[in-house]
């Protein structure tokens, strides 16, 4: 079972890392022809920021800057400089509530975000990639099962007690 685990691991390993290289490949070409794709893939960071953004206005709950700070681990005056950069540039929009400004993910960034999304499920789904992962998958639940059936035999027979049968899936 092991080396056919490994097996499954590497081909996993190979197809994702294929994958990967293409999506690198692509967002470059969208980073020269998009100004938003160039600003949010230019830094790991920027990109988080965005996600998180998309993910307040998707459940309606727009961040301060102090949360989207705390939130990312990220100094506040770099939080600060990201959202006037975004507010300025039209990507997040800045909403006032009292005395506290929120800010949630533009229409065009969020449209941006689920092109991405869309994108990316079809990268997976249409490359080895998907079925490598699905396979691995399954190979690590099977050997969990095993691993426990095997234990729970040992003892079973340490103690002098009988398997229980396997109960069938109805």
């Amino acid at each position: 079972m092991d080396n056919i685990y490994k097996t499954a691991l590497n081909d996993f390993s190979y197809y994702l890392a294929l994958t990967e290289i293409q999506i690198f490949k692509d967002r470059q070409r969208w980073s020269s022809e998009d100004k938003l794709t160039a600003w949010f893939q230019s830094s790991p960071e920027k990109a988080v920021f965005g996600r998180l953004l998309y993910v307040g206005t998707v459940v309606n709950q727009p961040y301060t800057l102090t949360q989207v700070a705390n939130e990312l681990n990220i100094s506040r005056q770099t939080i600060s400089n990201y959202l006037r950069e975004t507010v300025d540039a039209g990507w997040v929009v800045a909403e006032q509530k009292g005395k506290t400004l929120y800010y949630k993910a533009s229409d065009e960034l969020c449209k941006s975000i689920v092109g991405y999304a869309d994108y990316s499920s079809d990268m997976f789904q249409m490359s080895d990639v998907h079925e490598a992962e699905h396979l691995l998958g399954l190979l690590k639940k099977r050997q969990k099962d095993l691993r426990f059936n095997v234990l729970k035999s040992d003892y079973n027979s340490l103690h002098g007690e009988k398997d229980e049968p396997q109960k069938k899936a109805s």
